[in-house]
């Protein structure tokens, strides 16, 4: 939910009528695309990890390792790399907008 929050926040701020904020618009729609199935499959990857044995998340060790895949280590990995990947995306989309934002200058104070 961080993920689409901060997409929306993007839209939010840099898109407006001119062609090139349209198309990072058309970026942040697949961007949020990508991170709701990313979040559904790894969902389901962790609820179907142990099948129909659902319990076997909050039993003993040896239940755990007889109910569940043994790649289990492998799906934290591919889950921790991913959930990195998309976070760094992220935060470097907004990157190319903000440097072309004009700056600001300042009044001296009046004497």
């Amino acid at each position: 939910m961080i993920k689409l929050g901060a997409l929306a926040f993007y839209r939010r701020i840099f898109c407006s009528h001119a062609a090139i904020n349209k198309v990072f618009s058309i970026i942040c729609y697949v961007t949020g695309l990508v991170v709701g199935l990313w979040f559904v499959g790894t969902a389901f990857g962790l609820g179907f990890e142990c099948g129909t044995h659902l319990a076997a998340f909050w039993l003993t060790q040896a239940q755990y390792l007889q109910y569940c895949i043994k790649g289990g280590a492998m799906f934290v990995q591919a889950y921790a790399i991913s959930n990195f990947t998309l976070d760094l995306w992220i935060l470097v989309l907004p990157l190319p907008m903000a440097c072309n934002l004009k700056d600001i200058k300042f009044r001296s104070p009046s004497r």
